[in-house]
């Protein structure tokens, strides 16, 4: 098996980075945020053109997305991907969510490629999730960073292809498979 073959999660770390690194779980938010009448801008940095090793914490983990939902309001989307049995969220991403969540309310979105499924969390829900039994800290071989490995099974997962709620309904709700 060649690297461009084998699964992404088992593809080393710097192959991933020279890629397109997050790309697939960034369509999938698009096409779900688009398809519930949101409009979606790209906020965050470019990963395929910056090394953000050496960047500002806060910058580094600026969310990818700026979203206006039908109803008028604003949100921040930062994305995540995957297709484990576990949800990976860096301890410095949640740190820095916060500097974001000030400006404006954000979200994560989790992507598991490999089920076809969604799942949301306003940042004070992620805060509450990374403290509920069966959530550990772990380090990545790669470069030492810590991040939570939540199980998925904590997380209410949407399909893909389902029908979506309506994105004014959130605020305090991305549990039951909501956006913002």
């Amino acid at each position: 098996m060649t690297l461009s073959t084998m699964p992404y999660c088992d593809q080393p770390f710097e192959y991933r980075l020279q890629g397109a690194m997050g790309e697939t779980s960034e369509k999938i938010f698009v096409k779900v945020a688009e398809s519930c009448g949101c409009i979606v801008e790209r906020s965050g940095a470019d990963k395929s053109r910056f090394d953000r090793r050496g960047m500002n914490r806060d910058l580094r983990y600026q969310p990818d997305f700026l979203i206006q939902t039908p109803d008028k309001r604003f949100f921040q989307v930062e994305v995540k991907g995957g297709n484990s049995d576990i949800v990976k969220l860096k301890l410095a991403s949640i740190e820095a969510a916060r500097f974001w969540h000030d400006l404006t309310p954000l979200c994560f979105f989790f992507a598991n490629t490999s089920t076809n499924g969604f799942s949301i969390l306003s940042l004070p829900e992620a805060e509450q999730t990374v403290h509920k039994d069966g959530v550990t800290i772990v380090r990545y071989e790669e470069d030492g960073n810590r991040y939570y490995a939540i199980p998925n099974e904590l997380l209410f997962w949407r399909s893909i292809d389902a029908p979506l709620l309506q994105l004014s309904q959130h605020t305090g709700q991305a549990a039951k498979g909501t956006l913002p």
